[in-house]
């Protein structure tokens, strides 16, 4: 990959590859670790790529395993972020989405991921099964239990606002 294939791939897909970091990760300093990681291996691989959207799994692929990785690693195991989710959200999303957020930062990154590859990356259920390496049904048992949970979450966040 050249440099500027390479430049052109960070520019288009850095978003997604962060929200993606950031749904498993929950904090903007680890989501931003594992951004610079997934565009480090990018740069080293001589893989090739058969299309913009073949890249953008490999990117999000990546992002995952690094994800992965961060959550296995001794650092992270040992130590308590001080960071707050909500700070760090609040220049991310709009003030609308706030709610939202908070209710997906509650979901199991099972359900979180697909969640947002669904909706925020537009893949549909077989895409996302092929880049997560699950089957189909489970992707789709997890988006109905998201769904589920997220609708429940939120009840409760609008019930305790009315109150």
């Amino acid at each position: 990959m050249n440099l500027q294939d390479y430049t052109k791939a960070v520019d288009t897909y850095a978003d997604s590859v962060y929200r993606v970091a950031y749904s498993y990760t929950y904090t903007k300093v680890d989501a931003e670790d594992v951004l610079q990681n997934v565009f480090l291996k990018l740069f080293q691989t001589r893989q090739s790529f058969n299309s913009e959207e073949h890249l953008k799994q490999w990117l999000i692929r990546v992002a995952v395993n690094e994800c992965h990785n961060l959550h296995r690693s001794f650092w992270k195991r040992n130590i308590i972020h001080i960071e707050e989710i909500e700070k760090s959200a609040q220049g991310f999303f709009a003030d609308n989405e706030i709610d939202l957020h908070n209710a997906l930062l509650q979901l199991p990154s099972e359900y979180r991921v697909i969640i947002h590859m669904y909706y925020y990356e537009g893949y549909k259920t077989k895409e996302i099964s092929k880049i997560l390496k699950v089957k189909e049904a489970t992707v789709r048992t997890r988006l109905a239990r998201g769904r589920d949970r997220l609708r429940e979450l939120l009840k409760e966040e609008w019930a305790y606002e009315t109150e």
